[in-house]
């Protein structure tokens, strides 16, 4: 009697990185039909992976395969086409397996030898027919990470954090879609040799590095959704809660990671800073005198900069919770007026919506705010100067400047006086009435 199968779990297609090194993690990347993410995910983590090293290496390989091919060039009158690698005709060797073994480090035995991964695709109750991929290069010589500043700072990240402490990272990690450019490779980043700024090179060093950090909290800019779907999560999201918001139009966003034995998810936002400013009546009157200066208006109109923000509680201290948040402001050397405005926009949308949450949740509940990112600025500049102070430093502007910041002035001196009536309001005896 013969049983039929139905819409077995499957995998289209495994893809294997163009660039391995021994003593690094090796991620394979799936590609499925057109099924529902759910269930692309299931079979993902239910799937078995086996990886396989080639018993000899790279160049005795080739070697035979160059003695195949003259030996049949000799007795044909024709040139025959060259021979391929043949994975059925290679020897291979089994050197690590496993449910969800997307994510390999490869030990020394895999030096100069091809990979070969087999998938078994499963959904938890039934598996389909394997599918597989060989590498198409060698795996390279591992690295000396003794001489990587990353392997100083891992000596000391190597256990993570207990009790009341914490350990925080912020990272902008160079998107792949801007350091393979032309212009990165000419000219910002003309000091550096190309195949060092090749994306395919420092994937496998971002990741090794991220996760070495041990963070209970990290925080990424300039992070390409590719990336975190598959490198991040493959290696991050067993231990760690992820979110990402992109930027605009582009291939990269900003990414927010937390532990989960620390922390538990609330809710997530992703504010456009130049919508907010045009859109929250918040921000009216700096709406109104910017608009009198229409090429900073422009300018500030023109970026595509967000501001991701998650809200997390503590697990350890139910009622303690933290709004986490990420940027990353213009990075002009000459924009330091614009990075002021993005900060002001920052800024107060955070005080508004830590405000907002205290009175929802209740004086039992404590809410504090964490701002990182990659803000473009130095100590001195207006940026960093306002978010530390709410003030900002007057000295050495030109006229032009000078007037810009007396029209914020008069608006963060509104803004102030709104502030001050609406927390009259909130905390009138009527009102405390009502809430009880």
């Amino acid at each position: 009697m013969l049983t039929v199968a139905i819409n077995l779990p499957s995998i289209k297609k495994i893809m294997l990185p163009k660039l391995m090194f021994s003593k690094m993690p090796a991620l394979i990347r799936l590609e499925f039909d057109n099924e529902a993410k759910e269930v692309c995910t299931q079979v993902e983590k239910c799937s078995t992976y086996k990886w396989f090293h080639s018993r000899l290496d790279y160049a005795t390989l080739v070697a035979e395969l160059d003695k195949a091919k003259a030996k049949s060039t000799a007795t044909t009158k024709k040139n025959p086409p060259a021979p391929q690698l043949d994975p059925d005709l290679i020897d291979w060797v089994l050197f690590d397996e496993g449910v969800n073994k997307r994510v390999c480090y490869l030990n020394e035995a895999t030096e100069n030898k091809l990979i070969r991964v087999v998938a078994i695709p499963s959904d938890g109750k039934r598996n389909g027919f394997a599918v597989e991929a060989m590498s198409t290069s060698q795996v390279e010589a591992k690295m000396d990470l003794d001489r990587y500043a990353m392997t100083q700072r891992h000596a000391m990240t190597r256990e993570a954090l207990k009790g009341d402490a914490l350990r925080v990272c912020s990272y902008n990690i160079l998107a792949g879609c801007y350091s393979d450019t032309a212009v990165a490779k000419n000219q910002l980043f003309s000091y550096c040799e190309p195949k060092f700024l090749d994306f395919r090179y420092r994937r496998v060093l971002l990741t090794h590095e991220i996760m070495h950090y041990n963070a209970d909290i990290m925080f990424l800019q300039e992070c390409e959704k590719e990336f975190f779907d598959d490198d991040l999560t493959a290696v991050m999201s067993n231990e760690y809660e992820m979110k990402f918001a992109v930027k605009g139009e582009t291939r990269e966003g900003e990414a927010i990671l937390f532990r989960k034995s620390r922390f538990k998810f609330v809710n997530q936002y992703r504010i456009g800073l130049s919508d907010e400013m045009k859109n929250n009546d918040m921000f009216k009157h700096l709406l109104d005198d910017l608009k009198k200066e229409k090429e900073i208006f422009d300018s500030m109109d023109s970026r595509s900069t967000i501001m991701q923000i998650v809200h997390v509680e503590s697990v350890d201290k139910p009622g303690t919770h933290l709004l986490l948040a990420n940027t990353h402001l213009f990075f002009h050397p000459k924009a330091d007026f614009i990075r002021l405005l993005q900060s002001i926009v920052c800024v107060k949308y955070l005080e508004k919506l830590k405000h907002d949450l205290g009175e929802q949740l209740g004086a039992e509940n404590r809410v504090s705010v964490m701002f990182a990112g990659d803000f473009n600025s130095d100590p001195a500049s207006y940026a960093v100067q306002y978010i530390f102070t709410h003030q900002v430093p007057i000295n050495d502007l030109d006229e032009r400047n000078f007037l810009l910041l007396l029209l914020l002035f008069f608006f963060l001196i509104i803004d102030f006086f709104s502030l001050l009536l609406s927390l009259s309001v909130s905390l009138s005896p009527q009102k405390s009435v009502e809430r009880q």
